[in-house]
């Protein structure tokens, strides 16, 4: 096991010991807000990666065609109910989420391998740099490894040796 592996996972192990209530947070997100970043420049991209998804995640509630459809009739934020997404805004809409492919998720493991995989065999990432696949349970903030995701991830012996 990396240096940087057992770090993270001991911080993971103290905080979920610390994790308390946070579990019975609801979903979707009561703050409504995302948060999206970049690699800052001041980071060693040829460290280890991580591919972390969540248990929970809104993403597996619904499917392209569904989505694209809510957008379709309103912009404002839809609800999620016993049967499924609802739709409670007054419009308009708009078509253009017809050309968004949003990523869903049928299978959260799976989604972890597969993203990793597309990692992996990028042509632009080094086969030195282990990719490691979890999956954090939000229901005591435990990182749970996807096996099949890290076998992928793992170096390719060829590059580590020439590096």
């Amino acid at each position: 096991m990396s240096k940087v592996l057992s770090e993270v996972l001991a911080a993971n192990q103290h905080y979920a010991a610390e994790f308390g209530e946070r579990g019975k947070l609801s979903m979707p997100p009561a703050r409504r807000f995302a948060i999206l970043t970049c690699m800052d420049a001041r980071l060693d991209p040829a460290r280890e990666w991580f591919v972390v998804h969540h248990t929970d995640c809104g993403m597996e509630t619904f499917t392209d065609p569904v989505i694209r459809g809510l957008l379709a009739s309103s912009l404002e934020t839809a609800v999620l109910d016993a049967s499924g997404w609802r739709d409670v805004g007054k419009g308009p809409g708009s078509a253009e989420a017809e050309y968004v492919d949003f990523l869903t998720i049928r299978h959260q493991e799976q989604s972890v391998v597969e993203d990793v995989r597309r990692i992996r065999n990028h042509p632009l990432v080094p086969g030195s740099i282990p990719i490691y696949g979890y999956v954090y349970d939000v229901r005591n903030g435990r990182l749970v490894e996807v096996a099949a995701a890290t076998a992928i991830g793992r170096p390719r012996v060829a590059e580590v040796a020439a590096s």
